[in-house]
């Protein structure tokens, strides 16, 4: 079974722009986080989504081939993968096995 991730608490989410980075406030742990361009596409695509996303629906969302049957180099599965274990360590987001 493979995972796919969703936000624990989206109707707690409040997102902020600055520049290149963005400002993060989770009203359900009262956290604030501050993310870098590709970890907020994730958690605004994960936001913007109705259901629990895998890596292929991230990928695809994102606008980045898989890399199991494109040119993208397999750092890019790998970067998506990393920084959605970071947004889960930070409580943003939740894996659940589909």
């Amino acid at each position: 079974m493979s995972p796919a991730w969703k936000l624990k608490a989206p109707s707690e989410i409040r997102v902020r722009e600055w520049d290149d980075e963005f400002v993060v406030y989770d009203g359900h742990t009262a956290s604030t986080h501050l993310l870098g361009p590709a970890a907020a596409a994730i958690l605004l695509t994960l936001l913007e989504a109705e259901q629990a996303l895998t890596r292929a629906d991230l990928l695809e969302n994102l606008g980045i081939e898989d890399p199991a049957g494109s040119d993208v180099a397999p750092a890019d599965g790998d970067a998506l993968v990393s920084i959605l274990n970071e947004l889960e360590q930070i409580e943003l987001i939740e894996a659940k096995a589909i």
